[in-house]
């Protein structure tokens, strides 16, 4: 075998939404007279699956954002943002590092744009996601789970 074949490949196949909900379910209280903060509060998960086709996975990035004025949600986004990839040549820790780590990466890009205009069009001030560390996310996920199995 040559060290090419042995090097680690990643094809990004197709991506879309796969399920996505926004409600502002009281706008009321955005327009009350008194000024208020707005809290915003994100929630993001990565899950990665085999898929039935031989080196093809799948990858979702799920994003749970809600803003609250006065206690109360005056705005909910939930996001399913899914990718389906060719990873050819991996196994094991490399495997979970390209799953967890590379592929939200490419699909981050999409991911905060979506946020962006979603917010925006919903009358609200845009929410700019922060970059992220995919790598500490996955860390903080395995260290999770291993508590879990104790």
């Amino acid at each position: 075998m040559s060290q090419e074949e042995l090097t680690p490949a990643i094809h990004l196949l197709f991506q879309s939404i796969k399920d996505l909900s926004v409600e502002n379910p009281t706008p009321e209280v955005l327009f009350a007279a008194e000024e208020k903060t707005l809290e915003t509060n994100l929630n993001l998960d990565v899950q990665a699956r085999s898929t039935e086709k031989e080196d093809t996975f799948e990858v979702v990035i799920s994003i749970k954002a809600t803003i609250e004025k006065e206690n109360k949600t005056v705005f909910l986004l939930d996001l399913h943002y899914s990718g389906l990839f060719s990873v050819k040549h991996a196994q094991g820790e490399t495997l979970t590092f390209i799953l967890f780590v590379q592929c939200p990466h490419l699909l981050f890009p999409t991911v905060r744009h979506l946020i962006r205009q979603l917010t925006q069009e919903s009358g609200l001030p845009s929410i700019n996601l922060q970059p992220v560390d995919f790598l500490e996310l996955l860390k903080t996920k395995m260290k999770a789970d291993e508590e879990e199995a104790e």
